[in-house]
């Protein structure tokens, strides 16, 4: 509490401090009503008013009548000892409508808890402060909910309607919240056949966001609220300026109304709109406005008082008023009592008033303000009872525990006035059994039974209720209201013709609704330049009454169910980058939708798709909709991509798929027996391009001839070129695979061309759309189409059409487009009168129109679509919802239960029972083929002569063709050489009688000699590609014999003059200054013994461990004690194991190599014989460092290496004759410990002659030379030595040793050799060591 109240201290005194002095607040003490009371509350209110050029200068009547009414209910709780232990009082702070002068209230409330130096100067007594009961404006009541945030301190309004104080935690109303209001008034407008409207308002947030929320809901309605001007609460019109600039726009306004009757809706305070009726009624020029204002002016008969007769009328909207007798006749008491002497504040105040104020009692303001005090006052009987329970006086801690409390009681109140005796007051609203309760944000929560607003009209110097809102419906007597009627546009009104972004329509399913349906539909055509946007409207297709056809489903299927689904639907305009941003924009939050609430569609509540008709859009918008987990269901798209249980897992369609239709028309052409067919036009979407493919296919499998496909654009038209193309085919007949709409474009360009007139065997898109028949009937008479098989299970649409009318109550701006082009004439309300009548009221569908339409297949399948959902809902409730609301979250995560449920579906129709799907989740509908005949000489008609359904055709009449004269026809489409010329067909196809039989000595054989050209190029191309797959394998084998037969080479430092330790089991030392550890001991007598490094240095020759005898469970450790070269393999406990290869797997896991090997150069006192420096081979693994001559590695300082410290294990190498150890591996990082002893009898090994150079390998001491021949043995001798000329010339010497070489750095030289592998042999390359000045 006191860190809240130091941040409500800060924000006051940021604001105080400047503008207002500390005098000028302590000047600004409260008035004091009942003083001596204990418990109050702070009244903020408008009491003077405030214009451009003074502040506070006037006391306002309906001010004081508010007060008046607070000090009436404050004296009758007092009387009732309503509060038993304490008296209620209050403090009166006048903020003259300034937000600067309103935050002086919130001073006084929360002053108990304020440093002295803020209150010393308000002399403030108060012991128990409830709260803030105020403002009487938004704007100030928005400023003090602001100041209190973080502080339990209350505020309690009886007017501040602004939506957004809602969104303050300490914030209550007893006065519905403006959204209520706009609701009614737009409402009103319905009633009142208001179209076009000018706005008033005053520029606080109460009138500007009035406004924006009556032209949003306004718009729904299709009604158009144009905003005139905007004016400051404080604005009085003397400026010739200002009401000049107003009057010109009012004017212009009138100019565009008819007979220049114009709807006006103030919304803002009374002040403004009495001062501008006021100068206006001295201007003729708007006697025929007819004025609509908000609950701000309400039943303030002052402003009317003088300008009765200025204008055609007025209406107010305002608070549902009950008159109080008791409050009415205090104030009457009050104001006979008022004198500028007296103690009564208010009294005083009244005396400043004149006496208009007791003629224009508002009686719309009592009951709000008694409903806060009695609010305010049960809130703190509750916490009383909480903490003091039965005790008469009040208890300990008692303060603390109502500042804790008392925000979070007044939020719970729940009174009733039932609940006093009826004999005392108030009783209008004890009869009422008037109830107070808030909701959990604060407003005010109606009965069902208590009205919000009255609507009245002031005429004859009065008021008149005329009407009220209640239960969020209007209810008024029209006859009253009939001299108010009409607002509406005369010709083009050009500021309501602005179309929003993204144009929908909603339907509201019922209180209980939360489950939406969402449909896309195609109502515009493409738009050839725009990606996003629309073309104009499409009327000839019938999308604007499929639309409607949704939402007469919905409707239908929710009354059935009791489900009460909503019906949303959005226009894609064949456009899949345009559905994609939509879909995008609403399920991302952003595009925000109202409902009849008020409230916001939640996107998450979709729970099925219905659409799309166009496969293009339908196909990426299904992919979107697997993604959040909600089935589509679409009633025309048939592409067979939609086929993919994969890719589309909850995609449903109540139509077949492309592959039927291609199928059905190959089988139309093979009953005709056409063998040629000069093109395939198609449209290059989705829809057009598979069906292609699909009839090039079975019409080579049924040895039908295409001449060519020839390609319409979708985005674009290439009509002409497309006709040019037909030109070159030299045909009649021709395949369409498209929509509706490149089509009729394709006609246009004909009639224009003069082309002939040709058969189209096109696809159901076509289907049997009247418009192609009245506008080029004879362009495609004898023509075949399709459309899908239409079985309905709804009833009663027919008799909605016949009743549906674009009146002004129909929110549907797309059918009131579709009204004017099919009937064309202006339907009432419209902005644009673009035809030359207005429609007369008996316009409407005819019964052969309507007969016509509910055949119509989009609309049948569209209506069984939603029945086939709806019907499957009901099960998925079950099941899914169990005791929850639906949707439940349940059926996201059960996506393929619920299309299993509407897969399952069965619907009745016609005294039929049927499948609205098959197995394959596609309709389980075929096509009826329809044939264009002459129904007489000017007019044409589609005639049904076959179906086909389950792969079979079925014909109940012939076909009919024409010639350009109108005379029926044969069609014979056969081949010729000239037009088949480039099909292959599986038998001789039958060629056209007219045309001589061409004998087969020219093409023909031509033909027989490229196909056998063709069968040789193929075979040698396959005999090519297996020799190359040969020559690969064997050089593949080739190389890899070489890697496996890599000579095995092995590295052993020889210690000098000394026996063999691994014969003798002496100890060898090795010293290794790239680790910290230092020197390790390697037993190899078979004792336990510490293991060396690993050697790093070698990365590619075998690699052998020394074993140090221990035993050891795992795999590395028994298999590195043998050498892959010995012959036999090792034996591990007992047991014989298998022998390691000699691959990878052998070698110890080393680093990776992070540099390329460094070079080693020597110091110049261990360089060779050459003299100078000399960079020895350096061994290949491992990270390669240069050494000092002290051993050491340049940076190292005993800290392992980058790599990591491993074990050194070093095994000895075998001779493979004598199987005994020869000697260990040395590295280049270790050096062997010094030694005395003479090396012992060489083994048995066996060495490949090496020339050796003949130099002398010089003793530091001269006494002892040693030469080339001292390194090899005789391959027979005891010692195992051999000839010099045994040793390969084709290996490099190994160097010779002309100067001393430093101690610690061991020299090792490399041998190769290769070895066989039926006779493995091991080349051990020896070499002495310079040690202690003496080499050995």
């Amino acid at each position: 509490m006191s860190l809240s109240l130091t941040f409500t201290f800060a924000l006051l005194t940021s604001v105080l401090i400047d503008p207002v002095s500390g005098n000028q607040q302590c000047q600004a003490s409260p008035l004091l009503i009942n003083p001596t009371a204990q418990v109050r509350f702070s009244v903020v209110s408008s009491i003077r008013q405030s214009t451009r050029t003074e502040e506070c200068y006037r006391v306002s009547q309906n001010a004081v009548q508010y007060l008046a009414a607070i000090q009436w209910a404050v004296d009758v709780i007092n009387s009732l000892e309503f509060l038993k232990v304490m008296s209620l009082g209050f403090d009166i702070y006048d903020d003259c409508g300034l937000d600067r002068l309103s935050t002086y209230g919130a001073m006084n409330a929360v002053s108990t808890s304020f440093p002295a130096k803020v209150t010393n100067c308000t002399e403030n007594k108060t012991i128990y402060n409830l709260g803030i009961l105020g403002t009487s404006r938004s704007q100030t009541a928005k400023n003090v909910a602001s100041l209190l945030i973080g502080t339990n301190i209350p505020m309690l309004s009886p007017f501040a309607s602004l939506p957004e104080l809602r969104n303050y935690d300490n914030f209550l109303r007893t006065t519905p919240d403006d959204t209520q209001q706009v609701k009614a008034i737009v409402q009103l407008l319905l009633e009142l056949d208001w179209t076009y409207v000018a706005a008033i308002h005053t520029d606080d947030n109460y009138g500007y966001n009035g406004i924006k929320e009556i032209q949003v809901l306004a718009k729904i309605h299709n009604i158009c609220v144009d905003v005139v001007e905007s004016f400051s609460s404080t604005e009085d019109f003397s400026s010739d300026t200002t009401r000049q600039n107003l009057y010109g726009k009012l004017e212009k306004q009138q100019e565009r109304s008819e007979g220049r009757r114009l709807g006006v809706i103030y919304f803002g305070n009374k002040n403004v709109i009495k001062s501008l009726l006021s100068r206006i009624r001295l201007d003729n020029k708007f006697k025929e406005l007819i004025w609509l204002m908000t609950d701000f002016v309400g039943r303030s008969e002052d402003v009317f008082s003088t300008v009765d007769n200025v204008s055609s009328g007025y209406i107010t909207v305002s608070s549902a008023s009950v008159l109080i007798e008791g409050a009415r006749n205090h104030f009457n008491d009050t104001w006979t009592k008022r004198t500028s002497g007296s103690e009564d504040p208010i009294e005083r105040l009244l005396s400043e008033v004149g006496n208009e104020a007791q003629e224009s009692y508002r009686s719309d303001y009592v009951r709000p303000v008694v409903d806060a005090v009695f609010a305010m006052a049960t809130a703190f009987n509750d916490v009383f009872k909480d903490k003091c329970q039965s005790y008469t006086s009040v208890c300990d801690g008692f303060w603390e525990y109502l500042q804790q409390n008392y925000l979070r009681r007044l939020k719970l109140v729940d009174f009733s006035y039932s609940s006093l005796n009826s004999t005392l007051e108030p009783k209008e609203l004890i009869e009422m059994g008037r109830r107070i309760r808030f909701s959990g944000l604060g407003d005010y929560l109606a009965t069902d039974t208590t009205p919000l607003y009255d609507i009245n009209v002031f005429r004859n110097g009065k008021f008149e209720k005329v009407g009220e809102y209640l239960n969020r419906t209007l209810q008024v007597n029209t006859s009253s209201l009939q001299s108010y009627k009409s607002s509406v546009c005369a010709r083009v009104c050009e500021n309501c013709r602005s179309k929003p972004e993204i144009p929908y329509r909603y339907q509201y399913g019922g209180d209980q609704s939360q489950a939406i349906i969402l449909g896309i539909f195609p109502l515009h055509t493409i738009n050839e330049t725009d990606k996003y946007g629309c073309g104009d409207l499409d009327t000839g297709s019938y999308f604007v009454l499929v639309v409607e056809a949704f939402f007469f489903a919905v409707k239908e299927i929710s009354q059935k169910t009791n489900m009460n689904f909503s019906a949303l639907a959005f226009d894609d305009c064949y456009s899949k980058n345009r559905i994609s941003l939509i879909l995008s924009e609403f399920f991302s939050g952003k595009l925000k939708i109202p409902d009849e609430q008020g409230n916001f569609l939640d996107p998450n509540n979709v729970v099925t798709v219905i659409g799309a008709a166009a496969s293009g859009v339908t196909v990426p918008m299904t992919f979107q909709f697997t993604a959040l987990g909600i089935p589509v269901i679409s009633y025309a798209s048939s592409s067979p991509d939609l086929d993919d249980r994969i890719n589309y897992p909850y995609f449903l369609r109540t139509v077949p798929s492309d592959v039927d239709q291609a199928r059905a028309m190959i089988e139309i052409v093979k009953h005709l027996k056409w063998k040629y067919i000069g093109g395939i036009l198609y449209v290059n979407n989705n829809y057009g391009s598979k069906g292609k493919e699909l009839l090039m296919r079975y019409a080579n499998e049924s040895d039908i001839c295409i001449g060519k496909a020839i390609e319409l654009q979708e985005a674009e038209d290439n009509s002409y070129d497309v006709i040019d193309e037909m030109k070159r085919t030299n045909s009649d007949v021709f395949l369409y695979f498209g929509t509706d709409v490149r089509l009729k474009s394709l006609l246009v360009k004909m009639k224009t061309d003069r082309y002939k007139s040709v058969v189209f065997l096109a696809s159901e898109d076509w289907g049997e759309r009247q418009d192609i028949l009245d506008e080029h009937g004879d362009a495609v008479i004898g023509s075949i189409t399709s459309k899908f098989e239409t079985r309905s299970a709804v009833t009663g649409f027919d008799s909605y059409l016949q009743d549906l009318k674009p009146d002004v109550q129909n929110s549907n701006d797309w059918f009131r487009k579709f009204w004017t082009n099919f009937f064309n004439c202006n339907p009432p309300g419209r902005f644009d009168k673009t035809k030359t009548n207005d429609c007369p009221p008996s316009t409407g569908f005819t019964r052969s129109n309507i007969e016509q339409l509910v055949k119509n297949q989009r609309i049948v399948h569209v209506m069984n679509a939603v029945f086939a959902v709806g019907t499957a809902m009901v099960r998925v409730k079950e099941k899914l919802c169990q005791g929850v609301s639906y949707p439940c979250e349940n059926i996201k995560s059960h996506v393929d239960d619920v299309v299993k449920e509407i897969q399952a579906v069965e619907l009745s129709g016609g005294g039929l029972t049927f499948s609205v799907f098959n197995a394959n989740r596609n309709g389980n509908v075929g096509f009826q083929i329809l044939n264009i005949q002459k129904r007489d000489v000017t007019s044409y008609q589609y005639r049904q002569v076959g179906e086909y359904k389950n792969g079979q055709l079925t014909l109940s009449s012939n076909f009919r063709f024409y010639n350009a004269s109108g005379n029926p026809r044969e069609i014979k489409a056969l081949c010729t050489k000239e037009t088949c010329s480039h099909c292959i067909f599986s038998k001789p196809a039958e060629s056209a009688p007219s045309r001589p039989a061409v004998i087969p000595n020219g093409t023909e054989e031509f033909r027989i000699a490229e196909i056998i050209l063709i069968a040789l190029l193929g075979f040698f191309l396959v005999l090519f590609i297996f020799s190359i797959v040969i020559i690969t394998r064997y050089f593949k084998s080739k190389i890899k014999g070489i890697i496996e037969n890599k000579p095995k080479v092995m590295y052993v430092n020889e210690t000098p003059a000394a026996s063999n330790p691994l014969l003798s089991g002496k100890e060898i030392h090795f010293q290794n200054p790239g680790h910290s550890n230092g020197s390790m001991s390697v037993r190899n007598d078979g004792s336990s013994g510490q293991r060396g490094f690993d050697n790093q240095a070698f990365v590619r020759e075998s690699y052998n461990h020394l074993n140090d005898g221990s035993e050891t469970s795992s795999s590395r450790g028994q298999r590195l004690d043998y050498s892959p070269l010995s012959p036999d393999p090792p034996v591990v406990g007992g047991k014989r194991i298998k022998r390691t290869s000699e691959s990878q797997e052998f070698r110890p896991e080393l680093p990776p190599r992070d540099h390329p090997p460094s070079r080693i150069k020597y110091n110049s006192n261990s360089s060779l014989d050459s003299g100078g420096t000399t960079t020895p081979t350096v061994p290949k693994m491992g990270i390669t460092r240069s050494m000092q001559a002290n051993g050491q590695v340049p940076g190292d300082s005993g800290t392992p290496s980058p790599t990591g410290p491993k074990s050194a294990r070093l095994l000895p190498t075998i001779d493979p004759i004598t199987h005994t150890p020869v000697s260990p591996l040395a590295s280049p990082t270790h050096s062997s410990s010094s030694s005395s002893q003479k090396m012992g009898p060489s083994p048995r090994v066996i060495l490949r002659n090496l020339p050796l150079a003949d130099k002398n390998m010089h003793s530091p001491s001269g006494g002892y030379q040693m030469t080339s021949a001292h390194l090899s043995h005789n391959l027979n001798s005891p010692h195992g030595s051999v000839s010099p000329e045994d040793i390969s010339a084709e290996f490099p010497p190994p160097p010779d040793f002309t100067q001393p070489i430093p101690t610690s750095v061991p020299q090792t030289a490399k041998i190769k050799s290769r070895i066989s592998a039926s006779s493995p042999k091991t080349i051990i390359y020896r070499v002495k060591e310079k040690r202690a000045g003496t080499f050995q």
